[in-house]
């Protein structure tokens, strides 16, 4: 696999409850790891201990992963940036209708830079906070800088 998107998509196939062999690499080593798919409950990035805050960041439907030295390198993120990996996007989501899309690197919320996936989990949770109809994310799509606006609210409502 070349991208983390063809990794996703590979993932994506393997329906809950079978079971999936990886080769990975460890250390230097190649391996092989057998585990058991199951459905995801929740976006990791959206885990939070108020259900309202957790169901603003659902209705984004962002999926985020940090920047590793591989996705790094074929993302073309330059050591010098941080970020969080967009590692998927729900169907129908509010990023989805943005134009959000998996592979894309955030770089910044609004004016708030990002260096890891809770950043931008932070950053998205405070301008979901009611006061905002919409925020800038400041991408990196094919190494390419740019803005990509995401209106705040209910998916598929117009005005938020």
């Amino acid at each position: 696999m070349k991208t983390p998107r063809d990794l996703a998509l590979q993932v994506s196939g393997v329906k809950p409850g079978n079971d999936a062999v990886l080769q990975v690499l460890r250390d230097g080593q190649a391996r092989t790891v057998s585990v058991k798919v199951r459905e995801m409950s929740a976006d990791p990035a959206s885990v939070a201990a108020d259900p309202q805050q957790a169901d603003h960041r659902d209705q984004l439907g962002l999926v985020l992963a940090p920047l590793t030295p591989e996705n790094r390198s074929a993302l073309e993120v330059p050591d010098s940036l941080g970020g969080a990996v967009v590692s998927g996007v729900r169907p129908g989501s509010l990023a989805e209708q943005a134009g959000v899309r998996p592979g894309d690197v955030i770089l910044a919320v609004g004016t708030q830079t990002v260096q890891s996936p809770g950043d931008a989990a932070r950053a998205l949770l405070g301008a979901a906070d009611g006061k905002r109809t919409a925020v800038a994310l400041r991408v990196l799509r094919n190494g390419a800088p740019m803005f990509v606006g995401v209106r705040l609210g209910q998916p598929g409502k117009d005005g938020g």
